[in-house]
């Protein structure tokens, strides 16, 4: 029997999708293309505002269960904290090697230094992806002037990979583009850079690691006061006048 055969009518069935309210934040969202029976890829590109957004929709049980997840990430990121500070940062001319495990996020590094530091007087990023609600506190941070200068370098593809998420960094920038005290650059990147100066204080945080909640195994070197600090913040700088002109854009 052919594919033409077959008489199964898919557009008359009712099946009515749109009334299914079995814990659809639990689905998975394969999206199914029923006329040419092949099934699309499609990422889920929601933030943790839109789920609240589509809770409260669905009524009290799915509000309480989206802002669950919302504490429950806070959560674990105070632990991530917690767990760094017991390690801590390498004395002036050393190098420390990290490896973790689980969903570290490397803005815990970050957030660490400000406990330590108290301010950043510098804070330079270059990393594939970032998290929203790093996003937000890294420019909570700008705007007490916690962070001093801010440098962000953002792999390009987050536009078609997370757009609300590329949406986001540019809104934040457009509204503090006065300061004069923050670079945004989106182009070919997929490094994975952090640096720090803080006082006499340089930081280098490099490895695998992205600012975002997906990780599973990552490596990390920290080095406090070593020359790759300079080397980093040279390459950066030049990235930012612009000399690799690949799918970028830059926001100054």
């Amino acid at each position: 029997m052919t594919v033409d055969d077959l008489s199964f009518a898919v557009d008359d069935l009712s099946f009515a999708v749109d009334d299914l309210s079995f814990a659809v934040d639990d689905l998975s969202f394969a999206d199914l293309n029923l006329s040419s029976g092949k099934e699309k890829d499609v990422v889920d590109n929601r933030d943790s505002d839109d789920l609240v957004d589509e809770a409260e929709s669905r009524g009290d049980i799915g509000r309480r269960r989206a802002e669950k997840r919302l504490q429950k990430y806070t959560a674990r990121h105070l632990m991530q904290l917690k767990d760094f500070a017991s390690v801590g940062f390498p004395e002036q001319g050393e190098m420390s090697v990290i490896m973790s495990t689980g969903s570290f996020n490397a803005f815990t590094i970050i957030q660490q230094a400000l406990i330590d530091y108290v301010k950043i007087d510098r804070l330079m990023i270059t990393t594939f992806n970032m998290h929203q609600d790093v996003i937000t506190s890294l420019f909570r941070d700008f705007d007490s002037e916690k962070i001093g200068y801010l440098d962000i370098m953002l792999s390009e593809s987050v536009k078609f990979r997370m757009p609300k998420r590329y949406t986001q960094m540019i809104t934040a920038f457009d509204r503090r583009r006065h300061s004069g005290r923050i670079r945004v650059k989106f182009n070919w990147n997929h490094s994975k850079i952090i640096l720090i100066q803080a006082g006499s204080t340089k930081l280098c945080i490099s490895g695998s690691g992205n600012l975002s909640d997906n990780a599973q195994f990552e490596q990390y070197y920290i080095s406090n006061g070593c020359s790759d600090f300079e080397f980093f913040r040279d390459w950066i700088d030049r990235e930012f006048d612009g000399e690799n002109r690949k799918r970028e854009k830059i926001l100054s």
